[in-house]
């Protein structure tokens, strides 16, 4: 089965006939675009068939997913980035106050909430939904890989926010030296 093809079964399993499945010519993972309901999928020569699998997995759980809660995402995504400019440009210009440092956490915060609100579950419930597709080996592989994520936890969530996370702290640091 092509992943491709994974990718619509594994839809179809779960009633899903409105989101398209495109192929990407690269071996890189793959994405979901809520703007046009489709996912993107790497091709077939990828060397790991098992993350291939789990990464399908993720995607059509994103799929799911309220569009709203996709939406919120993108409007916190570019609100927090407009605050983190507009509170750096507060600092150089010298009128940086406590308040505004604290209304720009606050939004980073919210944003990454939320960024966690989309991440989390596909993240946990995408390992479950592999399991189906694997022999027996690949199951075992497939709970190694859970115990690692389940181990590093803390690190995936910052992996998928480390941004803003990074923004966050420059914020601070520039205040503090300010």
């Amino acid at each position: 089965m092509t992943n491709i093809e994974l990718c619509k079964h594994i839809l179809a399993e779960q009633g899903n006939n409105h989101t398209k499945v495109v192929a990407l010519n690269t071996n890189r993972g793959g994405y979901y675009s809520y703007i046009n309901d489709s996912i993107y999928i790497s091709s077939d020569n990828s060397n790991d068939k098992l993350k291939d699998i789990v990464v399908i997995c993720h995607e059509c759980i994103h799929s799911n997913q309220s569009k709203y809660l996709h939406i919120a995402n993108i409007v916190a995504s570019n609100l927090e980035i407009l605050a983190f400019i507009l509170a750096i440009l507060n600092m150089i210009l010298g009128c940086a106050t406590l308040a505004i440092l604290m209304v720009y956490m606050a939004i980073c915060i919210i944003s990454i909430a939320i960024r966690c609100a989309l991440e989390i579950p596909a993240m946990v419930n995408s390992f479950e939904i592999a399991k189906k597709f694997c022999c027996f080996d690949d199951i075992h592989n497939i709970c190694n890989m859970q115990k690692q994520i389940g181990s590093k936890f803390f690190i995936g969530v910052l992996s998928f926010s480390w941004t803003r996370v990074f923004r966050m702290f420059l914020t601070i640091v520039v205040y503090c030296v300010i």
